[in-house]
């Protein structure tokens, strides 16, 4: 059993058995995981609050025998607090949008400071939806300002399709799905 201390930011919660939840995690030395949180329903339960979605977290994980991550002690960011932009309907739209695209582009247990940097410093600011998908997609290795479209060759895309990993003007967008975010 290896123990880790580290920072993450809340990606998503969901249940897991009665009482426990499982928790998904983008965390500065570990990338994504998933870790259990026993406990995590009860009304008693202290960790309840720090693990909600969009929150950064100080955490200390233990990785067990058989392959899976437990949450032992979780503490709230001090340094980076999402809680007035929650308050925002758009900005907590676009919390969301990050945290749901991060979990999509992403794989387990592969790290990328870069990456992490990039969640702090669009977590500490506010910007919209297109600015947050053009810096991610940057850290990730897609850089919109020399893609070209994938269907026409077009050098003006508007829209990235997650199924393909590729870039879209608008016309060709409209007919690839709604899988396709904006960057526009």
């Amino acid at each position: 059993m290896t123990e880790h201390y580290t920072e993450a930011f809340v990606l998503d919660k969901s249940d897991f058995r009665e009482h426990d939840g499982m928790v998904r995690l983008y965390t500065e030395e570990l990338g994504k995981i998933s870790a259990r949180a026993r406990g995590l329903k009860k009304i008693l339960s202290k960790s309840s609050a720090h693990l909600e979605p969009f929150n950064f977290v100080r955490v200390r994980l233990m990785h067990m025998k058989s392959g899976y991550f437990q949450i032992i002690d979780v503490l709230p960011h001090h340094e980076i607090s999402v809680r007035d932009k929650k308050k925002s309907t758009r900005h907590c739209g676009v919390l969301l949008a990050m945290a749901e695209f991060i979990d999509r582009m992403t794989r387990e247990l592969h790290p990328d400071q870069y990456l992490w940097h990039i969640i702090k410093r669009l977590a500490e600011v506010e910007v919209d939806e297109a600015t947050m998908y053009r810096f991610l997609l940057k850290a990730f290795g897609f850089d919109p300002q020399y893609a070209t479209c994938n269907a026409c060759a077009c050098a003006s895309v508007a829209h990235f399709l997650h199924d393909d990993h590729g870039f879209y003007c608008a016309e060709c967008a409209s007919k690839t799905g709604a899988n396709a975010v904006s960057l526009v």
